[in-house]
């Protein structure tokens, strides 16, 4: 069973290491960030998702599943990821305009990761964690304050019992 707060780290990195994501993102890998549950922190997921600034990714371990499901894979990882674009606007970013949710989705799942020359789908993200189950879906929601707000859900399983 691998650790969901190191699987969270991997996911992260991996979208932290494409340029052109960054680059839509001002230009600050920060803004592409976990979200961690703590009991006391007083600041639950959506309060995080409604406090969540443009433009920023931010990425939630959402489950772990368990059981039996192909006689390989053992534990199923769920995460979702938030997508904020830049805002439109206030006009040019770094000098081009912004990008819209379903272009950072795409470049999120095609562009090479953790220097490689692979796509997340198509890497391994650490030993035992195993390809996207199927392609990520993106789904549009609105939040709590009625801004535009994309979703993205992604499952990797992992192999054997780490």
């Amino acid at each position: 069973m691998l650790d969901p707060d190191l699987v969270l780290d991997k996911v992260v990195s991996a979208f932290r290491s494409i340029a052109p994501l960054v680059s839509e993102m001002a230009d600050n890998p920060l803004n592409i960030y976990g979200y961690t549950y703590l009991y006391g922190a007083d600041r639950s997921l959506a309060l995080a998702i409604s406090q969540q600034t443009s433009p920023s990714i931010l990425i939630a371990y959402n489950d772990y599943l368990g059981g039996q499901w192909n006689g390989m894979t053992v534990w199923k990882h769920r995460l979702d990821a938030y997508i904020r674009p830049k805002n439109a606007a206030t006009g040019s970013v770094n000098g081009s305009r912004a990008a819209s949710p379903q272009h950072l989705f795409w470049l999120m799942m095609n562009s090479p990761v953790l220097g490689g020359a692979q796509n997340f789908r198509y890497t391994e993200l650490m030993p035992g964690l195993m390809l996207a189950d199927a392609m990520p879906s993106l789904t549009h929601q609105v939040d709590e304050q009625g801004a535009d707000l994309f979703l993205c859900r992604m499952t990797l399983p992992e192999h054997g019992d780490q």
